[in-house]
């Protein structure tokens, strides 16, 4: 048992210094584009200038800023190469670098974890396994237990959710519900990582389209699919709903590939084990460009 802390443990350590390094990067580029967009905004409203002195001081801290990104992004890369998936997996696809991947990496888990409150055994993908929990002292030391409890399987649908490119329930305006898009609603608590969907959605998708990765075809094919079924309001919106459908299936194959390596056991798609569609069908296109990663398993067979 001893050995197996030890190893969940480092896990866990590295998943946090990674998260750590990637939250210090992000804010810290945030500072240097919002200094950026000050100095434009007063050149455009002709804002009376700073001293000479002011201005080199300025520009001195924003010059630090940059440095500190410079040995984050450094570290970054060091921390990344720690992880099978980053080495065997993100690093080969296409349109992935490695700011995006420690993004995935970090705040993506492919692991098991206890079930929330009322969640018995009798949920589909509930069992009785052992969790190793993580809790700081007042002093300061980390408490390493592993206790027995009902835990639950973890699903590719849980990416989408988190990454919130899932569904909800709102009301539909005639006292009826319909399933929309995850988005925020007032009076609810959004239950994803509104950060999380904007690196995914702004900065993910635009570079697979740009390097025509693989994964490409999942937005031309599902952008094609809706035009012919004139769904949509506008070009832009077929567009939007195309990147979300890409990035879904970006994410599908790295929960797949994710648990393989770490040989856990896998439940297929929703679309094929509810809906008994082929991946074909599912995906709208002949051939899963993720499936030379994953077809050793029978987690996306029909």
């Amino acid at each position: 048992m001893a050995k197996k802390i030890k190893r969940d443990h480092e896990y866990a350590y590295d998943k946090r210094l990674l998260k750590t390094l990637v939250t210090t990067y992000y804010n810290v580029q945030e500072q240097c584009l919002g200094y950026k967009q000050r100095q434009l905004a007063k050149a455009r409203a002709a804002a009376p200038p700073l001293h000479n002195e002011d201005n080199l001081a300025f520009e001195s801290i924003n010059e630090g800023f940059k440095e500190v990104m410079k040995m984050c992004e450094k570290e970054i890369k060091k921390v990344l190469k720690r992880f099978p998936i980053w080495n065997d997996h993100l690093k080969q696809v296409t349109g992935v670098g490695h700011m995006i991947g420690a993004v995935c990496v970090a705040k993506f888990d492919p692991l098991d974890a206890p079930a929330p409150e009322g969640y018995g055994l009798e949920h589909e993908g509930a069992y009785e396994g052992e969790y190793t929990f993580y809790e700081r002292q007042e002093d300061g030391e980390i408490n390493i237990e592993t206790r027995d409890c009902i835990m639950r399987q973890r699903t590719a649908s849980q990416f989408w959710s988190y990454a919130g490119l899932g569904v909800i329930e709102v009301s539909d305006g005639a006292g009826g519900t319909k399933m929309v898009g995850a988005r925020p609603v007032k009076g609810k608590k959004i239950n994803y990582d509104p950060w999380l969907r904007a690196k995914l959605l702004g900065v993910l998708a635009p570079s697979f389209i740009k390097c025509n990765a693989p994964y490409r075809v999942f937005y031309d094919e599902r952008k094609k699919f809706r035009e012919e079924k004139e769904w949509g309001a506008s070009k832009m919106h077929r567009h939007k709903d195309a990147m979300r459908h890409m990035i879904k299936c970006f994410l599908m194959d790295l929960f797949y590939v994710w648990r393989h390596q770490l040989d856990l056991k896998t439940r297929k798609p929703y679309a094929i084990e509810k809906l008994g569609l082929t991946p074909s069908q599912a995906w709208h296109v002949e051939e899963h460009p993720g499936f030379t990663k994953v077809k050793e398993s029978a987690a996306l067979t029909a």
